[in-house]
């Protein structure tokens, strides 16, 4: 059953922003959705002509009947009058226990004001602190703080000022800043990250934070972290502006399909300053193939015994013999040319010389990259979902990690099994090498190489095969002989 989301917005006959653009896309993005009209305008995307809000006893109507059929899972608020809409809304939705998504409109890009500051006033002390997730643009976030943005220091300072307001969680559009990247700010007042991507010059484009806040709500809506549905959000409205169409010299935001392709994946940072500075790690000299992950330099020399190109080595168990183990592997690689890869300990892998590294998200936090970046060293990251696929993103690893693709009990894991389908969207946004991990066998290994997958990637279905020879050569056998065996 599709999730259902009310809209709380304006008209507008455009059909390029309020309900009809709020209800398109969530249409496209497989929702139900829902509409509550606070106001008719008149407008065109060129300009606003006129503003009427409807009467509280109007709105109230609306509300009551759609109630009858239920609470939506998320409500996405857009443009909100005058105060005594502002009181009416925010009484209504006292009950609601759910997602409130707000994108404040407060003028129109042709200057029309829409809200006076005497509804501003009553929204700051009414409706904000009922807000899961706040939605401005630069000059609505400057607007409700009363502070100027000039850089990205300014917009972190603005949206911790917003979430000490009552709301919950604020991501600042930064596409109204000049430059060569669009970047965006999440913050809830403790922690902040950046979502940035190369800015699409195509002038102004009617509708875009109806497409932003609308997409937010319906991939909060069919149950994504916020973290996730801010990744998928901005490639939704990226794609809308990449593919805007024109009327009358008038641009309006397009919304196609989802997912949409790599080249609208944004990349997550942690400061605005590294989005600017992504510097891509070397290739891998071919393709991972199969890539068992062992536990010792044994292991390590059995397998290239047996012909495997590929290799990480895995070390969370024998710390007091880490350095010889490292040590002993990498020249095992290197007198093969094997791709080596260590798990974790960057620092040893440098020293030692291993053809690369294999990182955690955890693991980045801690990891000194532009160390790894001034060697020659390769770099894997492992992945489990959309935020952490823009991070890796970020840094353009030599592969990425996707899985785990089947329930497996190798390590514990907080993220659920992500099946084929997934694995076939990962496919569709990574453009280097990907590696498939996790619960992989003979058995089901066709279906993982139907989606294009660069690498294999497993443990224990090696390891602790009753015969991990003859195992290691009938993956190998997958790779060498190529989808004829699919």
């Amino acid at each position: 059953m599709q999730p259902v989301v009310w809209t709380i917005a304006g008209f507008d006959p455009s059909a390029g922003a309020g309900v009809i653009a709020d209800s398109h896309t969530l249409t496209t993005l497989h929702c139900r959705s829902q509409a509550i009209i606070t106001a008719i305008t008149a407008q065109n995307g060129k300009e606003v002509t006129h503003c009427e809000a409807v009467s509280c006893e109007l709105l109230e109507a609306q509300f009551n009947a759609l109630r009858m059929l239920g609470w939506p899972e998320v409500i996405k608020i857009g443009l909100l009058p005058n105060a005594q809409i502002v009181n009416c809304v925010s009484e209504l939705l006292q009950h609601f226990t759910g997602c409130i998504v707000y994108d404040p409109v407060m003028t129109s890009s042709s200057g029309f004001e829409l809200m006076t500051s005497e509804t501003i006033r009553v929204l700051k002390e009414k409706l904000l602190p009922r807000i899961h997730l706040l939605t401005p643009n630069i000059e609505e976030a400057q607007i409700l703080t009363d502070q100027k943005i000039n850089n990205a220091a300014d917009m972190i300072l603005v949206g911790k000022a917003l979430c000490h307001m009552g709301t919950k969680q604020v991501i600042l559009k930064g596409g109204h800043r000049i430059g060569p990247l669009v970047q965006d700010l999440w913050t809830d007042a403790n922690k902040s990250y950046w979502l940035s991507s190369e800015r699409i010059v195509k002038g102004k484009t009617h509708g875009t934070g109806c497409v932003f806040s609308s997409s937010l709500a319906a991939f909060i809506a069919k149950e994504y972290e916020v973290d996730d549905a801010f990744v998928l959000a901005k490639m939704m409205v990226t794609q809308s502006i990449q593919h805007a169409h024109m009327y009358d010299d008038v641009t309006f935001a397009k919304v196609l399909h989802w997912p949409p392709s790599a080249s609208f994946l944004p990349w997550l940072t942690l400061s605005a300053e590294d989005a600017h500075q992504r510097k891509p790690f070397p290739p891998c000299e071919t393709k991972i193939g199969f890539y068992p992950i062992v536990d010792s330099a044994l292991w390590v020399k059995k397998a290239i015994d047996w012909q495997v190109k590929s290799i990480q080595l895995r070390l969370k168990n024998n710390l007091d013999g880490l350095w010889s183990e490292i040590q002993q592997a990498a020249a095992y690689a290197q007198d093969s040319n094997i791709q080596l890869f260590i798990n974790d300990h960057w620092e040893l892998a440098i020293e030692n010389k291993a053809y690369g590294v294999h990182l955690g998200q955890e693991d980045l936090t801690h990891c000194d990259i532009s160390a790894l970046q001034a060697t020659n060293i390769r770099l894997g990251i492992s992945t489990h979902s959309y935020a952490e696929l823009a991070r890796a993103h970020a840094l353009q690893p030599s592969y990425i990690a996707f899985g785990p693709i089947y329930p497996t009990k190798s390590k514990p894991m907080r993220f659920l099994a992500q099946g084929i389908q997934n694995l076939q969207r990962w496919r569709e946004l990574v453009s280097g090498q990907l590696v498939a991990i996790g619960g992989i066998t003979l058995n089901n290994l066709p279906e993982i190489l139907a989606c294009d997958v660069d690498g294999v990637s497993l443990i224990s279905a090696f390891t602790k095969a009753n015969n991990p020879e003859e195992t290691c050569q009938q993956f190998l056998g997958y790779f060498q002989y190529g989808q004829e065996h699919v």
